[in-house]
């Protein structure tokens, strides 16, 4: 049986202007979404892994259905890739195909978030001053436009949240609420092979979680354990890794079931404080209130998470939050309570991480979506409070006008900012327009060589141009398969090589450590005085101006 439902004229203004604010978020989520940012080296080398498993069906090191990827840089997580993958399989690799999917994923939440509360509460003011709160948040606009791997596990963390949240509502039948609870579990179990963090943060989860769920009869202990039991089933390839990598600390490569299990070197424990004994209590509590204090004033010190420009957003975000963890609702909204009590034991849960987990919005990116959504039930809440229409509304533009000043500072073009700028003479970023031309010189002179600076950092960078396998990866690298060279990549060369150079090889340079010359003379660098060049071109890279040499005596 079809039921219509007839909208009044308030339900239909309300859902006018959700449908409004999300048409204009998503032209801000996707605008110059292939420029800006630039690359951030850890986004090149991910993007590199996925061409890799793309094209070869194998990751960079040549491994066969990596749990995990060695990396060139460390390790990366895998879950990306697994959405990733195919749609490069199915597009071809840009940097848009290889981003777009992950905006749409962040859009899609933000919707669903919107749908989820406005169907518990019957309520669509909710779902207005949801929207409102969410598309607002820079904590979730700024990762959403590029590629951190550890970015999409609070996402699916999330996911699963929610499909519990609906698999506790008592009118569904015995097949549905089964259904609902075993993909929530699955959920669970995905959001750590998202992040490393989350090997830590997910046993405390369903650890108070199953305790709330019990203590108020919401799932009996049989289903609870049924539940821990298929996370551990689908979590165990993760878990036999973890025990090679951080237990015996094996040096190779071993198989289970259908996985690879890489090495990992460097244990990827640079995420947490050193837990040595001595003044272990104060380098705790250090590290927490540091990290309170980046929440507060928005800001953790990388300019790739935080926008250039101070704001009052982000405490007025946390005072919001704070309201809705405590705010009271309406007595018919007890599903809405339930999510809520699950968002509370989420930051519950990650409480002890706040102590050893280093701060950054990255490292701790599964406080934001909680607190974004909290943020949503706070708006509503003071929005009811509230009884004049002239302070109602005022309360409702307030979220309008915080987000185009967060978009206009994102997008601004002036210098210092990192998403529209780069960094000045930082390997860590560059675009691609920067280093285009530069690959289409090394294919236009296949003998030559390109001398430029920090070749260790850059490399993944131009890369990225190419279509490398694992074996033709070994063979242009001084230093194996996948890794990082150390002098030499093919056709490039580390700058510090430079006194070996040929005749007819370029040189990348930063104009300034060019020594001066007349009109028509030949060029000198300082670092080069015996060696003559002509100058090719002039071009922006690193976010500072360079000179384009060719070496001519």
């Amino acid at each position: 049986m079809i039921v219509i439902v007839k909208l009044t004229h308030q339900s239909k203004w309300l859902l006018g202007l959700i449908a409004l604010v999300f048409i204009i978020y998503t032209w801000a989520l996707f605008f110059k979404l292939s420029s800006i940012p630039g690359l951030f080296i850890d986004e090149s080398a991910y993007a590199n892994e996925v061409k890799s498993l793309a094209n070869f069906g194998v990751d960079t090191h040549g491994y066969l259905r990596p749990v995990y990827f060695q990396g060139p840089y460390g390790g990366q997580s895998v879950l990306y890739s697994w959405l990733s993958v195919p749609v490069v399989k199915l597009w071809g690799f840009s940097l848009l195909t290889f981003r777009a999917h992950f905006a749409l994923l962040n859009l899609l939440m933000l919707i669903g978030i919107t749908l989820l509360v406005s169907h518990l509460a019957k309520n669509l003011m909710l779902g207005l001053c949801m929207t409102l709160a969410l598309t607002a948040n820079a904590w979730l606009f700024i990762p959403a436009r590029w590629i951190l791997d550890c970015n999409i596990a609070p996402i699916i963390f999330l996911g699963a949240l929610c499909v519990l949240t609906l698999g506790l509502k008592r009118q569904l039948g015995t097949t549905g609420r089964i259904l609902l609870l075993e993909t929530a579990c699955g959920l669970l179990a995905l959001t750590l092979y998202g992040y490393i963090v989350a090997w830590l943060y997910i046993p405390l989860v369903v650890l108070i979680l199953g305790g709330y769920l019990h203590h108020r009869q919401l799932l009996s202990l049989q289903e609870i354990i049924i539940g821990c039991l298929l996370i551990g089933l689908l979590a165990l390839p993760l878990m036999v890794f973890a025990v090679h990598v951080n237990v015996l600390h094996s040096p190779i490569a071993h198989q289970f079931l259908w996985w690879t299990l890489p090495p990992l070197p460097n244990n990827r424990l640079d995420s947490l404080i050193d837990l040595q004994p001595t003044a272990v209590f104060q380098t705790m509590t250090t590290n927490a209130a540091t990290g309170v204090i980046q929440y507060v004033t928005g800001n953790d010190g990388l300019p790739w998470n935080s926008l250039p420009m101070p704001s009052v957003l982000p405490i007025l975000t946390l005072s919001l939050a704070i309201g809705g963890m405590v705010a009271p609702l309406n007595g018919q909204n007890v599903i809405l309570s339930q999510f809520r009590n699950l968002l509370n034991i989420s930051l519950i849960a990650f409480s002890p991480l706040l102590l050893i987990v280093r701060p950054n919005f990255n490292h701790w990116n599964f406080l934001n979506w909680p607190l974004a959504i909290l943020a949503g039930l706070g708006l509503w809440a003071l929005y009811q409070w509230l009884n004049p229409a002239f302070f109602k509304a005022l309360l409702l533009v307030a979220p309008l006008i915080a987000a185009i000043s967060l978009w206009h500072s994102y997008f601004s073009p002036t210098s210092g900012n990192y998403f529209t700028q780069g960094l000045p003479d930082n390997p860590i970023t560059l675009t691609t327009t920067s280093v285009y031309p530069l690959h289409q010189l090394l294919l236009s002179h296949p003998q030559q060589r390109l001398y430029l600076a920090n070749l260790p950092s850059v490399y993944p960078h131009f890369k990225l141009l190419k279509t490398v396998s694992p074996d033709q990866d070994g063979r242009l690298s001084d230093t194996g398969v996948g890794m990082p060279p150390r002098w030499r990549y093919g056709q490039l060369v580390d700058a510090s090589q430079a006194k070996v150079m040929r005749l007819g090889d370029f040189l990348l340079i930063s104009k300034k450590a060019c020594v001066p010359r007349k009109q028509g003379a030949a060029v000198t660098v300082k670092t080069l005085p015996v060696f003559k060049f002509k100058q090719v071109k002039t071009l922006y890279f690193q976010a500072s101006p360079h000179v384009l040499l060719q070496r001519i005596q």
